[in-house]
């Protein structure tokens, strides 16, 4: 009877024994469970980084974060000075146009006043050819040339003057503006040769 009982025991605790076996997860009890292994992120091609938002991109720092006078030395920095002003040479050139602006102003009020009086003079132009004068003279038709046409050159080279000088081109502009006095010059001279 008491190996019945024996069995008996020994039966009920088989199926005990037999349900200890490995659990269904493959982990043995009283083994800690290894972890995941982590994921690699692969880098983004270039189409979603082009496709990627505004918000997810780093931001640049902000203006605040630069310095407020950082140095920018490039050729017209140098040209200019180092802080940006004008330079010497700069501020000469512009005194020498100031200046130059000022002869021309003269200039201009003494030819504009010589035109009446070239116009006074274009009225007694014939008196070249008076009765001791030939007709034929070259030197009478010169003068009588000269003198007719002074007045137009008094209005004439201030304006020349003028358009030469906003072009910046100081040798043609002064030319201009002595053709008054080359006019003159030249009728006097060609007075000259007529007969007394």
């Amino acid at each position: 009877m008491s190996d019945h009982a024996t069995n008996g025991v020994a039966g009920e605790t088989a199926p005990e024994a037999s349900s200890s076996g490995p659990p269904e997860d493959g982990v043995a009890p009283g083994v800690p469970p290894h972890p995941p292994a982590p994921e690699i992120a692969e880098p983004p091609t270039a189409l979603e980084a082009e496709a990627e938002p505004e918000a997810a991109r780093p931001e640049s720092p902000p203006a605040a974060d630069l310095p407020l006078f950082a140095p920018v030395w490039s050729s017209k920095t140098r040209a200019r000075g180092s802080l940006g002003g004008p330079s010497t040479a700069d501020a000469e050139m512009s005194t020498s146009r100031k200046r130059e602006a000022i002869w021309l102003i003269a200039a201009t009020v003494v030819s504009l006043l010589g035109a009446p009086v070239g116009a006074v003079a274009a009225i007694l132009s014939p008196m070249v050819f008076d009765a001791r004068q030939d007709v034929w003279n070259p030197a009478a038709w010169i003068a009588f040339v000269l003198i007719v046409t002074f007045w137009i050159v008094c209005i004439a080279a201030p304006f020349g003057a003028w358009v030469a000088y906003l072009r910046r081109q100081r040798v043609l502009t002064w030319l201009a503006m002595s053709m008054p006095a080359v006019w003159v010059i030249a009728a006097f001279a060609s007075v000259q040769f007529l007969p007394g």
